[in-house]
């Protein structure tokens, strides 16, 4: 495998965590369009509200184990690189604060979810052009990570992306 084959490789790892996260954050958009603009339905409350806690629980627990383990790793191994991973971690705030602002919304009864849809329509917006802008910054660090890491390093991030 030459270089670029192992570049693209890590990457593909590193950021297959991004899919799943990815299609629910469709389907919630879908979820939202699918409503009426003044109101979704009570059935479409419940999915909005499962929607919204599952995105919030997956990226608090996703962007813990990056920061607790990828991005130490990779700080020490390529220093020059800090200023761009930290960067990372501190989009993970906006992001996470975000995605706990819709839960705490979803998560109020239907009348009072109901008179706040506008609300929950234009901070689901901002969430979703935050973490699609994060998502491109994110691969682009990686990218340039991936191709500054020896074969061993590239092996040990392989190994705490498999925990991601």
């Amino acid at each position: 495998m030459n270089a670029h084959d192992r570049t693209t490789d890590l990457i593909s790892k590193l950021l297959h965590d991004h899919v799943p996260l990815s299609r629910t954050i469709h389907e919630l958009r879908a979820a939202l369009g699918d409503a009426t603009a003044t109101a979704p339905s009570r059935e479409a409350h419940a999915r909005i509200a499962a929607g919204v806690r599952a995105i919030r629980d997956d990226l608090i627990e996703h962007f813990a184990k990056e920061e607790e383990g990828l991005f130490p790793f990779l700080v020490s191994a390529l220093p020059g690189m800090e200023r761009e991973i930290t960067a990372l971690a501190a989009a993970h705030d906006g992001i996470c604060g975000a995605a706990v602002r819709l839960a705490a919304l979803a998560d109020r009864d239907y009348a009072a979810f109901a008179k706040a849809f506008t609300q929950v329509r234009a901070l689901f917006g901002r969430f979703e052009v935050a973490y699609a802008e994060h998502s491109k910054a994110e691969q682009a660090v990686l990218t340039r990570v991936a191709e500054g890491l020896s074969d061993e390093q590239r092996r040990l991030v392989a190994e705490l992306a498999r925990d991601l």
